[in-house]
């Protein structure tokens, strides 16, 4: 949940800046690929932890969101629509972002692990 609620507002100030032209290279062009599945994947999980409180997101699932995302917003819908571009740099960013939601997620079970053998 932390690390939804930090992406979140990290993406809303990119977006305010954003939209006053005020920003530096990566956030305009990179921060937004990064910020994706931290954002999403939590949303997931809050949703399916409604149904199950201990739901956890396979990484395959991840990886099958990745490619999916990737050969849409990468490689489509740039040929489909010219305002879009194709920049195989924003997939290293959506897999960054993924990684970092997973490792995070890694951290949270191994705290409620070890605070359970104390």
């Amino acid at each position: 949940m932390k690390l939804f609620v930090i992406s979140s507002v990290i993406f809303l100030i990119n977006q305010i800046f954003q939209y006053f032209n005020i920003g530096i290279v990566f956030s305009t062009s990179y921060l937004d690929d990064l910020l994706f599945f931290p954002i999403t994947l939590s949303i997931i999980k809050l949703y399916e932890n409604r149904r199950s409180a201990n739901y956890k997101i396979p990484v395959k699932h991840t990886i099958i969101g990745l490619l999916i995302i990737s050969v849409l917003f990468e490689i489509i819908i740039p040929k489909i629509d010219l305002r879009f571009t194709g920049d195989y740099i924003d997939v290293i960013f959506y897999s960054l972002g993924a990684i970092v939601y997973h490792l995070t997620n890694l951290n949270k079970k191994r705290e409620l692990t070890y605070s359970r053998n104390l």
